[in-house]
Parts: C-alpha cells; sequence; structure tokens
C-alpha cells in the first residue's frame, strides 16, 4: 500500500507541476508596426505572424461569430474583459466533427467598452484595434506531444466597431482591394 501511495503522490506532483507550466505567455513583440497600422486580421491571428503582434495596436476587420469562448478555454487574461468570437471577413469557420461547434477566433475587450458587441449580429464586419496575446506548449508539452507546436492566440481588442457590410469590389477596405473584373482586351495584348 506504501508503493501505491508513493506513486499515487508522484503522479499527482507531476501533474501539478506540469499544469503550472504547460503553457507560456509569449512576451511583447519588439517588431510592432505603428500605432494604427491596418493588417488583415488573418495576418494577425496566424501562428507564423501572431506573435509580431503581441501587445501592439494595430487596426483590423473581422467578421463577428458570436458572444462568449464556446467549447474553448480562453488562453488570455480575462477579469474585467468580454468574450467574443470572430473570423476573418468572408470565412464560415470549420466544424467540429466531435462537437459539431464552428470554429472561430477568440477575442476580448473591456467590459466598459463592450457594449457595441451585444448589438451585433452573426456575420456583421467589426473593426478591432488592439494586438494579440499568445501562448506556447511548453517543452514539457512538446515532449509528450511528439514536438507538436501548437500556438493559441486570441485578439485583445482596446475598441470594437461595427462597419459597413458594403461588397468590396474594386473599393480598398482594410488594406484589401478586390481586383477589377479582367479585361480580355488586355490580354489579347498580351499574348501577341
Amino acid at each position: 500500500m506504501g508503493v501505491n501511495n508513493g506513486v499515487l503522490i508522484a503522479t499527482i506532483l507531476a501533474a501539478s507541476v506540469s499544469a503550472g507550466c504547460a503553457f507560456s505567455t509569449v512576451a511583447t513583440s519588439d517588431k510592432c508596426p505603428p500605432v494604427g497600422t491596418m493588417v488583415p486580421f488573418s495576418k494577425v491571428m496566424a501562428p507564423q505572424f501572431s506573435h509580431d503582434y503581441v501587445g501592439c495596436n494595430v487596426i483590423t476587420t473581422a467578421q463577428f461569430f458570436g458572444m462568449g469562448a464556446g467549447n474553448v478555454v480562453v488562453m488570455a487574461p480575462t477579469e474585467g474583459k468580454t468574450v467574443f468570437r470572430v473570423l476573418p471577413p468572408g470565412e464560415k469557420g470549420e466544424k467540429n466533427p466531435l462537437s459539431g461547434e464552428i470554429s472561430a477566433n477568440l477575442a476580448t475587450l473591456p467590459k466598459e467598452a463592450s457594449e457595441v458587441l451585444f448589438t451585433l449580429k452573426p456575420g456583421e464586419l467589426v473593426q478591432l484595434t488592439g494586438g494579440t496575446h499568445v501562448k506556447v506548449h511548453s517543452a514539457l508539452i512538446k515532449i509528450t506531444t511528439g514536438g507538436m507546436e501548437h500556438e493559441v492566440p486570441v485578439f485583445v481588442a482596446t475598441s470594437v466597431k461595427k462597419v459597413a457590410n458594403e461588397p468590396s469590389v474594386g473599393k480598398k477596405t482594410d488594406n484589401v482591394v478586390d481586383p477589377p473584373a479582367s479585361n480580355s482586351k488586355s490580354r489579347k495584348k498580351k499574348s501577341q
């Protein structure tokens, strides 16, 4: 019985220690663009770039998805904040085959600035100002998952405002311009 208790205590101790250091927070970026720079939402939240926007003050446009975190654990401080979900404009999100829930990016906003969130409908475009908060797996988790890299970016908004949902063909919106309709005359000249 004494050996089993020792194994149990060692297991609990190891689990407690590893749970406390399973994730680490990425430090504020030294690559922040100038305040107010417009950046596409899909870039801000992409794992390859999310580190570059930690603690920054950029502007981006996203599509409102819903309130709360759904079935996801928020890996960012939430005290005094409202949690909501957003997608890159035009995306529908992927359906989780196990839960049936649509995946969306998490974002937070200070409670005192969150009234606008409760007026939004899914699919409406919002302009977010803020940066990211990123947590990454620790070395211990990477060892136990076979070296799998996993980052958990959350957009930490300082402000949110609703923007018009207008077709953007030929119009500049959030640094994204849809290509103009193709001109068959210009293609003929190039092919000659």
